[in-house]
């Protein structure tokens, strides 16, 4: 399994990171350099066929930015949010297609297009080319900068901070990002015009950067205890890794990584959502919702003005009886775990009303 990346970000990433690369993995780094160029000769006629009706696209609305931690439950905020029929997002089959997704989704999501629902890896939820996806994949495919390298190239999980919040990156790589992402909206609404609903954990990096390029953007932002939301990040990428990794890493220096990203997350979300206007972010604690979800949607509804959440109510109800037999998985920690999470993410804890547990507990 492969990232579906154009030729020209392929060639980027095998220029720094091609060296580390073992031989045991070669093969499959010559099947993406053919892959690559097919997806770029596909990205040609894509562009080439839309450039004029993507110069005419105008949003229907500020989009609403799901963020929040990996793990913290972006993703059932994010398919709840998409409930409402007033909303667009990225489909799954996008995310991983955006090379050609305008010119092939229609005919692979028809019923003899071969692609059934399959369940995630990291948590056995179900998704299908329809379902919700963020959009961090499709941005790293196109070749914005993009931290989601590191799930390819995990030997150096140091390198590449100032591409979660593009602040430190070079100018050429922001002004590519932001190219690269505004295209990609553009694609969406030319798709479907309707309200865009947009989820990704790094754009909780972003948020300054969002309010500039969108400044009347609604942000959503979900948090969850931060003991269960490190373990389960650190499963995540140990399955992502399984997956698309082409180096080794170092399980020390994962871990750490997880707690450096949730330190930086936690300080460029206090500086930014100060700058945000009443009705433009609200929070809503994962807990909080799974425990009485028709509140929790109404509240925000309310807190945003998203509309009217009695036109909603119906499909979210019916989702929550489609789901009641789902289980989350229960992933142990040490006490070494408990001690530094406890440590290093502390302002967490107060700062979302959590309790702090001890080694023993």
């Amino acid at each position: 399994m492969h990232f579906r990346l154009l030729f020209g970000a392929w060639m980027r990433l095998l220029r720094e990171h091609g060296r580390h690369i073992p031989f045991d993995k070669a093969g499959r780094a010559a099947i993406l350099t053919f892959a690559s160029a097919c997806y770029s000769i596909q990205n040609f006629f894509q562009n080439a066929l839309y450039r004029e009706a993507l110069e005419r696209v105008e949003l229907a609305a500020p989009p609403i930015f799901n963020i929040g931690h990996w793990r913290s439950g972006t993703t059932l905020l994010h398919e709840l949010l998409c409930l409402d029929e007033r909303h667009a997002w990225a489909s799954t089959y996008a995310c991983m297609n955006p090379s050609h997704f305008l010119i092939t989704e229609r005919a692979a999501q028809r019923p003899t297009g071969g692609q059934a629902a399959v369940k995630r890896p990291m948590d056995d939820m179900t998704i299908s080319p329809a379902s919700p996806q963020e959009d961090e994949f499709a941005l790293f495919a196109l070749g914005a900068p993009s931290p989601y390298a590191h799930w390819m190239f995990p030997w150096n999980l140091a390198n590449h901070e100032e591409y979660f919040d593009l602040a430190r990156a070079t100018s050429i790589e922001r002004e590519r990002w932001k190219s690269i992402f505004s295209k990609f909206v553009k694609q969406l609404t030319l798709r479907d015009p309707r309200r865009l609903v947009i989820k990704s954990p790094p754009h909780t990096f972003r948020v300054k950067l969002l309010c500039d390029m969108y400044p009347d953007a609604i942000f959503i932002h979900i948090v969850r205890d931060p003991y269960v939301m490190f373990a389960s990040t650190r499963h995540l990428y140990l399955k992502m890794f399984e997956l698309y990794a082409l180096t080794g890493y170092s399980m020390a220096a994962l871990e750490e990584y997880i707690i450096r990203n949730g330190i930086c997350m936690e300080r460029l979300l206090d500086a930014a959502i100060p700058d945000l206007p009443a009705g433009r972010y609200h929070r809503i604690r994962y807990e909080d919702l799974i425990a009485s979800p028709i509140d929790q949607m109404s509240e925000m509804y309310a807190k945003t003005g998203m509309g009217d959440f009695e036109h909603v109510l119906p499909a979210i109800r019916s989702y929550f009886e489609r789901n009641a037999d789902y289980r989350e998985n229960r992933l142990e920690l040490s006490g070494e775990d408990i001690e530094r999470i406890s440590r290093h993410w502390n302002p967490m804890f107060d700062k979302y009303g959590y309790p702090l547990r001890t080694p023993a507990t």
